[in-house]
């Protein structure tokens, strides 16, 4: 320990300083102070959305996504028919925004992804699989709802149809 004398101060120690361990001492401040301001940075950009977010499902029509849909009716070419579906409370399918969809087949909820390009698909996910009973159409729906290549808004209800239009299932908005 070395040790300065002022004239009007008291003798005051101090420790010697090598000019080595100043300038690494400095470069990790600096090196600290870019990383701080980089993780910010970053931080602040995946904050912003920008507005609105890119829609995953650009040609999906207006006024389907984040409402719930009952089936109420399908409607078959060959041989051509047309039945009211029992309990549509029962069948419901809700498209979101973020491309992922939500249905109720009578006693089990699935979960699952779909896509509305240039045709539609919906990709059926994790589910519950309890038996329904033997009036159930929940495999006759969740079946139909695998094989919908396209859909669209007709009159206030929702339309999906099979490839060809071979099947069309009718759905109404939940009340």
């Amino acid at each position: 320990m070395a040790f300065c004398y002022q004239k009007s101060a008291p003798l005051i120690p101090t420790l010697p300083i090598s000019h080595s361990r100043s300038k690494t001492t400095m470069k990790h401040k600096h090196m600290l102070l870019i990383v701080l301001v980089t993780t910010i940075a970053l931080v602040l950009a995946a904050c912003q959305t920008g507005g609105k977010a890119k829609n995953p499902n650009p040609n999906m029509p207006e006024g389907v996504t984040n409402i719930t849909w009952q089936w109420v009716e399908l409607i078959e070419q060959a041989p051509a028919s047309q039945s009211v579906v029992p309990a549509p409370e029962n069948y419901t399918i809700t498209f979101k925004d973020d491309g992922t969809v939500a249905i109720k087949a009578d006693c089990n909820q699935v979960s699952g992804k779909y896509t509305w390009g240039q045709d539609l698909k919906i990709e059926l996910g994790p589910s519950t699989r309890a038996a329904c009973g033997p009036q159930s159409l929940d495999q006759q729906y969740l079946e139909l709802l695998s094989q919908v290549v396209t859909g669209g808004l007709d009159g206030g209800k929702l339309y999906l149809e099979t490839a060809g239009g071979e099947k069309r299932m009718g759905f109404q908005k939940a009340k």
